[in-house]
């Protein structure tokens, strides 16, 4: 006998729901996906990438609101993960550039420090603290994103 559970809110079960078709999305051969927002891959498209970051975004906010962020880090994690995820679409990002944004973030969540470890002059610490610019500005968003 199947046994129907009730989810802790509205929105986690669309989330649930959502991922859940995500994950058949993302096991389709490449190419074989209609795309309503032009051409190529559903996967590629701009309507995807949105719904991905949105998705991404709603699960913060739902963990949040439930108290499942027990710990600074899973929320460092958890924008790591909008920012810098699979499902965005954007350039890779070299191991320095998302050490700087995830320090910058430590910084804001915990109040860890995490210093540099390359050296001056390096591009690796250029990357670094291209990276903490990056962080910076997710930290900005995230709180215009939660109220007062």
């Amino acid at each position: 006998m199947t046994t129907i559970t009730q989810a802790a809110s509205p929105l986690a079960d669309a989330i649930k729901a959502a991922t859940q078709f995500k994950l058949l999305l993302d096991v389709q051969p490449a190419g074989a996906l209609f795309n309503p927002c032009g051409s190529g891959d559903a996967r590629e498209s701009v309507c995807y990438a949105l719904a991905s970051l949105s998705l991404a975004q709603a699960t913060l906010a739902e963990k949040a609101s439930s108290g499942a962020l027990t710990h600074g880090h899973d929320q460092v994690d958890l924008l790591m993960e909008v920012a810098f995820g699979p499902d965005r679409i954007r350039e890779k990002r070299s191991t320095a550039y998302m050490e700087g944004a995830r320090s910058y973030l430590e910084l804001c969540v915990t109040g860890a420090e995490m210093p540099c470890k390359y050296g001056t002059g390096t591009a690796e610490f250029d990357a670094y603290f291209a990276g903490l610019d990056e962080g910076r500005e997710i930290w900005r968003s995230q709180m215009r994103k939660e109220p007062a």
